[in-house]
């Protein structure tokens, strides 16, 4: 069944929310201090209408088949912020982040897919104000659907975007690494609208 928390949640240790199938909706934040954030659904959306927050630990949201959107902040917020690792992925469906997302000393991965490509669809889209900054890789995963991000990506090691099938790509700001970047798609264009730097 579906999980709705019309508050927030915050925990000293793990934040865990799981359903085999089901949406999962927080009205709020979703927090740990000392451990990890985990929202997990078989099939449906996952939605978190502030911020998910694993300040000594790692986030992952992931669903078989669904949506997953996280945040409504300003410029100068975290709206997913880990120490270790981000992970966000669904088989079927869409990413929507709106604000930053941020780690520490980990990866941020995010996979994203349709079957068919629609093009009023896009498999990512990380809006207002939306940097990525990770402490090491950013891997950007789509299948038959565009990528946009509207601010900086920045990576200490690598930043890697693929799309499987069809799907272009929209960097509108620039893209930074210290050992690698690489962007691919089979059928699509790939957009970058200012500096490309590696280190």
């Amino acid at each position: 069944g579906n999980i709705q928390i019309g508050a927030n949640i915050a925990s000293g240790q793990d934040a865990a929310l799981t359903t085999g199938n089901g949406k999962i909706t927080v009205d709020n934040l979703v927090a740990s201090n000392n451990g990890n954030v985990s929202l997990t659904t078989g099939a449906g959306d996952i939605s978190v209408n502030d911020k998910v927050i694993a300040r000594t630990g790692s986030v992952t949201a992931t669903t078989g088949e669904g949506d997953i959107h996280i945040g409504d902040n300003g410029p100068e917020e975290n709206t997913v912020y880990a120490q270790q690792e981000v992970l966000l992925a669904t088989d079927l469906g869409h990413i929507e982040i709106s604000g930053r997302t941020l780690t520490q000393t980990g990866d941020i991965t995010m996979k994203a897919g349709e079957n068919t490509y629609v093009s009023s669809q896009s498999n990512f889209i990380i809006n207002d104000n939306g940097r990525v900054e990770s402490g090491w890789d950013v891997n950007l995963e789509g299948r038959n659907g565009d990528i946009h991000v509207t601010d900086d990506i920045v990576a200490q090691h690598s930043i890697n975007t693929q799309i499987e099938g069809q799907g272009s790509v929209y960097f509108d700001d620039d893209l930074s690494s210290n050992a690698s970047i690489s962007i691919t798609s089979d059928q699509g264009d790939i957009n970058v609208d200012k500096a490309i730097t590696t280190t």
